[in-house]
């Protein structure tokens, strides 16, 4: 058997850990690699091996790299050796790819050489520990930056190399065969780059966009594993626990990656995926599982959808995320971080000039609703910012007269006396001033 037949991921991933070991152990006998059959299918195996979280398949995979002959690894080998080991890492990174005195890589030797650099620290971000292990991984992860924007795309590509979500976004279609290593694989994606996008933000946020196919793609499996149950917890009752996990994180990572992509981002093309597979499917119960505090999911309508260039996102449905949201607001048994989350949202849309006809019925839904509950809500509440947030929306309809009707007007007053009648430990002081 020639040694190409055994560098294929799949024929070797039922092997043990020890087993990998062994052959891997076994290539770096050839000294000459470079001179084997099919040897860029054999580099290309290693390169996956680089970016593996065990120290000792990395040092494997480098000494078979070494083994290839490339000049330029092998300039280098003493630094890339250095990086996987623990005790010189930090000092490595500092004196090879953080040392801004000395140009340590020759500029004709990055585009060979990085591709080994961004393995070897993908891999060492994921180590797992505390202490110096914990270390190790921050110090991979804050060294990012450093590089030039087409090694951090290069880096985030390392992150969901194992999700192949090409196929849904050509179809249009998920595959529903969704296996317990690929909600593990959606997991590693979302921790990974739930640290990585901190750290990055907008300082580099044209780089984020590469990671929004396998992201969206990644919480619809999730989301499917989790809306048929029947389908999976007959094999394994972990589908649901993993799927929900990834759901969760999931969605902050959207949210982290819409806010950071800023308003020039255009999402449109993506907002069926998003509505579709994501929102929908959470709507029926929203209102409940809202009631205690704002979700991911609550937190990406309420402080990101109210920005002009995501307001398509609330009309689909026929304003079906608006209603959902402003129905919390009459719930007695909403918690005081929901009702802000969701004031806040409508005083963001109140300051909002787009004077579209889909915006236009927005705010008519928020003022035929909001009139209502807001009298309630102003009844009940003992929370000042809750007040005070409630009399401001109601102090906009007045300045900007969308009261009109004279009914309506009396019910304004009745709230705002309620308002003013309030104790100072309820109500701010600065709002009851306005309300005169």
């Amino acid at each position: 058997m020639s040694i190409y037949q055994f560098v294929d991921e799949d024929l070797l991933k039922e092997w043990t850990i020890a087993d990998r070991s062994a052959l891997i152990e076994l290539l770096t006998k050839f000294e000459h690699l470079n001179k084997a059959s099919r040897v860029e299918d054999i580099k290309a195996f290693l390169m996956v091996l680089l970016t593996n979280r065990s120290i000792k398949t990395q040092n494997l995979a480098l000494r078979c790299l070494l083994n290839l002959k490339n000049p330029v690894y092998n300039k280098y080998q003493d630094n890339l050796k250095n990086l996987l080991d623990d005790t010189l890492f930090r000092d490595e990174i500092i004196k090879f790819l953080q040392n801004d005195d000395e140009n340590t890589i020759d500029d004709k030797d990055l585009d060979t050489l990085m591709p080994v650099i961004l393995r070897i620290l993908y891999g060492r971000a994921q180590t797992k520990g505390t202490g110096n292990k914990q270390s190790i991984k921050t110090a991979a992860i804050k060294l990012l930056p450093n590089f030039q924007e087409k090694y951090i795309i290069d880096f985030l590509h390392l992150s969901f190399h194992k999700i192949h979500y090409n196929e849904f976004f050509e179809s249009g279609e998920l595959d529903t065969n969704i296996s317990f290593r690929l909600l593990k694989n959606i997991t590693g994606f979302f921790n990974m780059n739930l640290d990585v996008v901190n750290l990055l933000r907008r300082k580099h946020n044209e780089a984020l966009a590469v990671l929004i196919k396998p992201l969206l793609y990644s919480l619809s499996a999730s989301e499917y594993v989790i809306s048929h149950p029947s389908e999976f917890n007959e094999n394994d009752e972990n589908y649901d626990k993993v799927a929900r996990n990834n759901r969760q994180s999931g969605f902050k990572l959207l949210y982290m990656v819409t806010d950071y992509l800023g308003k020039s981002f255009d999402w449109k093309p993506y907002g069926d995926i998003i509505y579709k597979n994501l929102v929908e499917p959470k709507m029926e119960h929203f209102a409940d599982e809202n009631l205690q505090g704002p979700s991911s999911l609550t937190k990406l309508m309420t402080s990101l959808w109210s920005d002009e260039h995501l307001h398509f996102f609330l009309y689909y449905n026929d304003y079906q995320p608006v209603n959902v949201l402003l129905s919390i607001l009459s719930n007695k048994n909403a918690k005081d971080t929901i009702l802000i989350s969701i004031l806040n949202f409508v005083l963001s849309l109140l300051e909002n000039s787009n004077d579209s006809e889909e915006f236009v019925n927005v705010m008519a839904i928020i003022i035929s609703s909001c009139l209502d509950s807001l009298v309630l809500l102003l009844e009940n509440s003992v929370n000042v910012e809750v007040n005070s947030k409630a009399v401001q929306i109601l102090l906009t309809f007045v300045e900007r007269e969308f009261i009109t009707e004279n009914g309506s007007r009396k019910i304004l007053v009745a709230s705002l006396t309620t308002a003013l009648d309030k104790p100072s430990s309820q109500m701010s002081i600065k709002v009851k001033a306005d309300c005169f």
